[in-house]
Order: C-alpha cells, then structure tokens, then sequence
C-alpha cells in the first residue's frame, strides 16, 4: 500500500517504455511505477491514458497484461487467420529465426 498527497492537481504520466506503456506516473507529490499502480488500481495493463475532467480522473486503458513476450489471444487469432507458427514467433519476438535443432 501507499499514500498520496492529491492536493495538487498534478497527475500527469512521466515516462514511458520503449513498448509506449506508460512507466512511471506523478500522483499529487508522488512518483508511482505504472506496474504499482496498474495492481494497486487493478488496471488491465500500463497500457494506459490519464485524463482529468471537473476533477473526476478516469484511465483509459487498451489491451491486457505485462506486454512482454507473446499475446496468446494475438496469436489464436493469426492462427486463425492461417499464419505458421513461424510466422506468428517471428512476428511476437522480432529478430528470432525459426529452425530445426540438430545436434
């Protein structure tokens, strides 16, 4: 658990990963990990925006978990689409090649 100070209007996102997920947020005069937040809030995921309005604060937030690694409903729905399972690896971990182990 934490506190906050919410006197000051500031709520603002301060930084983001090189995924575009938000990674740290300012929270009146705290300074809060998005993954803190995302558990503490129960967010779907730091995929988030923060918007503040007549000072009701609402986060929009697109897509679910860590973002790390595969999307296993991202990938069902490639599979169904006909794509190989290389296609659907290469696509989810960039730069990796797909072959056969032989020792």
């Amino acid at each position: 658990a934490f506190s906050l100070n919410l006197t000051a209007p500031a709520i603002r996102v301060l930084s983001y990963t090189s995924a575009g997920r938000v990674s740290a947020v300012q929270l009146g005069d705290t300074v809060v990990k998005a993954t803190r937040l995302r558990t503490a809030l129960g967010l779907r995921s730091t995929d988030f925006t923060v918007e503040i309005t007549d000072g009701n604060v609402t986060f929009s937030v697109r897509g679910y978990g860590h973002g790390v690694g595969m999307s296993q409903h991202g990938a069902e729905l490639m599979a169904e689409d006909g794509a190989s399972y290389r296609d659907i690896l290469t696509h989810y971990y960039t730069g990796t090649r797909v072959g056969v182990y032989t020792r």
